[in-house]
């Protein structure tokens, strides 16, 4: 492990304007903050899955934003599912580095 202590990370999202959670990188905390765009949506669930299909983190909520500690993970690629309180079920992919 050489370099900056700091650990980088990305999301990646490939799809339409309609998207409704936004998830980007605390630049000063090894933290994914993950936000809905629409005041009236609510994150039901999280799950984080490494590019295995193991599920390596979870979490239930009930609000427009969270935080989301990925510093004991391993840089890499990893998958994160979410629900939100009107049943939509959607991946987005997550490159820590």
């Amino acid at each position: 492990m050489g370099g900056s202590l700091a650990a980088q990370f990305r999301a990646e999202s490939f799809v339409p304007k309609e998207e409704v959670i936004i998830a980007y990188k605390n630049a000063s905390r090894d933290v994914l903050v993950v936000k809905t765009t629409q005041q009236s949506m609510k994150i039901k669930s999280i799950a984080i899955f490494d590019i295995l299909g193991t599920q390596v983190a979870q979490f239930s909520t009930n609000t427009n934003s969270m935080e989301i500690d990925l510093s004991r993970l391993r840089n890499g690629k990893y998958l994160m599912s979410y629900s939100l309180n009107d049943n939509t079920q959607k991946v987005k992919q997550i490159i820590k580095q």
